[in-house]
């Protein structure tokens, strides 16, 4: 894990501070108690503070430098490996939890889905941002010039350890204990979304960049 360490240093910081809102706008309800995994420096979490739609964040974070910054602005951080982590929460005790771009970061996402099932409430919310390994530039170059080259970030980060396209990331989640109510393409910016709408959306399982979704407990 130490080389995996050290890459993460190689990012930028903007990296570690996106708010989220992407994430946020699948997010109904007030007062909720969340669970943000991989929360980075608590930027998603502080939002959800801020405007109401959660009373309690609990943030989970690889590298010690941001969780520290987390820790000034969520109400909880653990921080550490997720996956040689236990849990001591109470059942059902979040109403949300939250994956923004982290799943594919994860050795068994599959695995992780499973363990914490059981603090979900049974009315609760599961929303996840997964980035889209079936985006066209990926695929023409592995067509075109048989290359896959890792990149500092975006879909393929060199710190992924797992890819998905809408289709498997749709079987991650009902594998593991959860039905997905709404999967959504995420566009940066206008050079794919423009595309897609002109095309009715035929093409969006090439042009999207992430897949934004929801799910419940099943």
């Amino acid at each position: 894990m130490a080389d995996l360490t050290s890459l993460y240093k190689l990012k930028e910081a903007a990296y570690f501070c996106d708010p989220g809102e992407h994430l946020a706008q699948l997010i109904n309800g007030t007062g909720l108690s969340v669970l943000d995994v991989g929360c980075a420096t608590g930027a998603t979490g502080k939002r959800l503070l801020e405007t109401g739609k959660a009373k309690w964040v609990t943030g989970i974070e690889f590298m010690p430098e941001y969780g520290e910054v987390a820790r000034s602005v969520l109400n909880e951080i653990y921080i550490g490996n997720i996956e040689e982590m236990t849990f001591d929460w109470q059942p059902k005790q979040f109403d949300c939890m939250l994956f923004g771009d982290v799943l594919e970061h994860i050795g068994d996402p599959w695995s992780l889905l499973k363990r914490l099932r059981p603090f979900l409430a049974d009315d609760g919310i599961v929303v996840a941002s997964i980035p889209n390994v079936k985006h066209w530039p990926v695929i023409a170059n592995l067509i075109f010039h048989d290359d896959w080259r890792y990149s500092e970030s975006g879909i393929l980060d060199i710190t992924h350890l797992r890819f998905f396209t809408r289709r498997s990331a749709i079987r991650l989640f009902s594998e593991t204990g959860y039905t997905v109510q709404r999967i959504q393409p995420y566009f940066n910016g206008r050079r794919y979304s423009i595309p897609n709408r002109l095309t009715l959306g035929i093409f969006v399982g090439f042009l999207s960049q992430r897949w934004v979704m929801r799910m419940q407990a099943a």
